[in-house]
């Protein structure tokens, strides 16, 4: 299931960025770019829920996530409509720039969780790095 997790994420984050680039050709496209990313914060969302359902102990970052995740999506309901009355570039600054940050905040918590690291490697193990 973690790779799984892993694989649909990294191709929601690509898809995005590939869109991100084409749309500095066509202007229309970055809709869909919020269509990417409401999908990938529904689905890290519910990934998170059930890991935290399934082992609570041991995911404290996964915790911080959810409770950051829940405080922005509140908060973007309520000041919401204020900002995109006051300006439609700081609405879409406070739309986009938070929540694609948690995106890649738990994209590198699923990471580690996919790919941990097995002790120290075998290259210079008396360097600590």
């Amino acid at each position: 299931m973690r790779y799984l997790d892993f694989a649909l994420q990294t191709v929601l984050m690509l898809g995005a960025l590939g869109v991100l680039v084409v749309s500095a050709f066509y202007n229309d496209l970055i809709s869909l770019i919020a269509v990417d990313q409401f999908f990938l914060g529904v689905w890290q969302v519910a990934g998170c829920v059930i890991y935290l359902a399934v082992d609570p102990a041991n995911n404290d970052y996964r915790k911080t996530h959810v409770l950051i995740s829940l405080s922005y999506v509140l908060s973007l309901l309520f000041l919401g409509g204020v900002l995109s009355d006051v300006s439609k570039v700081l609405f879409a600054v406070y739309f986009f720039v938070p929540s694609w940050s948690l995106a890649i905040f738990y994209y590198f918590i699923t990471f580690k969780t996919a790919f941990p690291r097995n002790g120290r490697g075998k290259f210079l193990p008396h360097l600590s790095f």
